[in-house]
């Protein structure tokens, strides 16, 4: 009777020791896998234009972009790249960071220094995941046109490169000579005033020249005026 009793017992204590699946380990909750992290875009965009057009050399023109980031993440930019070497082009701003969907305005100017053409692409050199990455400049070097007026006998330098000038050449008196030569050649030898023998009172005319020195000679009290034709 008394071994009947721990038999029992051993048999409850036993059939109690653990619960689980049929290998004998513990169960654990299974749920929903967490979704995989939203990748960070740096998306750059430029708004604006670098159309400088014809510029004297020695002179600045200023145009102002607009450089966006529309991504998640803050772009970094390290730095411009410029068609031209040199100082022919500056800007406001040039590196920096800009945070998402801010922007940044940027001021370029441009100075040439030759008579040539500087047109080609600013490039951003940054970290954009997407977008564009360069704008385009239009921008060419000129020579001011030449021009210049006075009275009377005198002598001056014109800039190299002239090649046409219209001349022109008063006299309200009585009769006097307009005498012009450009580059040691004689180029306009006229009479002007009222007398007989006077062409009329003004005298206008182009011409092909070559040189830089002028000189208006034997010429009192004539207005005088050269302007180049390109």
């Amino acid at each position: 009777m008394t071994r009947l009793n721990w038999v029992v017992v051993a048999a409850v204590l036993t059939g109690t020791v653990a619960c689980g699946d049929n290998s004998g380990s513990p169960t654990s909750p299974s749920g929903p896998s967490a979704p995989p992290p939203t990748a960070v875009t740096r998306i750059m965009a430029v708004d604006g234009n670098l159309d400088f057009g014809d510029v004297n050399t020695g002179t600045t023109a200023s145009r102002t972009i607009r450089l966006f980031n529309k991504g998640t993440g803050v772009l970094t930019v390290n730095g411009i790249q410029w068609p031209a070497s040199g100082s022919v082009f500056t800007a406001s701003w040039t590196s920096g960071q800009i945070q998402p969907n801010q922007s940044q305005d940027i001021e370029v100017n441009f100075t040439p220094t030759l008579t040539q053409s500087y047109s080609g692409q600013a490039v951003f050199q940054a970290n954009q995941t997407e977008g564009g990455t360069a704008v385009t400049i239009t921008a060419r070097g000129v020579r001011e046109t030449f021009r210049r007026s006075g009275v009377g006998n005198t002598v001056f330098d014109m800039p190299p490169g002239v090649t046409r000038l219209r001349i022109i050449g008063t006299y309200n008196g009585y009769c006097e000579n307009f005498i012009v030569h450009i580059g040691g050649r004689h180029v306009v030898n006229e009479i002007l005033g009222t007398c007989s023998i006077a062409d009329g009172s003004r005298y206008e005319g182009t011409h092909v020249v070559s040189g830089t020195v002028v000189e208006v000679v034997s010429s009192n009290g004539v207005g005088w005026s050269f302007e180049e034709l390109r």
